[in-house]
């Protein structure tokens, strides 16, 4: 997984050199894909912080292999372990998100068809940034 040319291989690189520079720039393209970016200063602090991750290879190997589902994915057969699921669930998205692709999104509702769904327009993956109070809002709703 540490090979992955595409998603893996450049941020371990940009995390090497400290390059917080080249990190925001994928990050524009990529998370702050809706209607806000941060302020420079704080994103600036934010990449500075974000290239010192170290474990980028074991979050992104966990996330490939993560399924409960009784459905096969790229990585794992699935373990069924979705069926026991008694809490409720909520699940938010944003509409501009280009890191979680709608297709992804969807799969995700089949699979929970009892979640709640919230969806965000203009918002990227970074819902925390495009939507601060709404999304603080509707997350103490949803758990009240």
């Amino acid at each position: 997984m540490a090979l992955d040319p595409v998603q893996v291989l450049p941020l371990l690189n940009i995390y090497e050199t400290n390059n917080s520079q080249m990190l925001t720039t994928i990050y524009n393209y990529v998370i702050y894909t809706g209607n806000k970016k941060p302020d420079n200063d704080t994103n600036l602090k934010w990449m500075d912080e974000a290239v010192k991750q170290r474990n980028l290879v074991d979050v992104d190997w966990a996330l490939a292999n993560f399924n409960i589902s009784n459905e096969p994915s790229l990585y794992q057969l699935g373990n069924n372990k979705l069926s026991n699921l008694k809490a409720n669930t909520l699940i938010i998205w944003g509409d501009k998100d280009v890191t979680v692709p709608k297709i992804m999104f969807d799969e995700t509702v089949r699979l929970l068809p009892e979640a709640t769904v919230l969806v965000y327009e203009n918002a990227g993956h970074s819902i925390i940034v495009d939507e601060t109070e709404k999304l603080a809002i509707d997350i103490v709703h949803f758990i009240s």
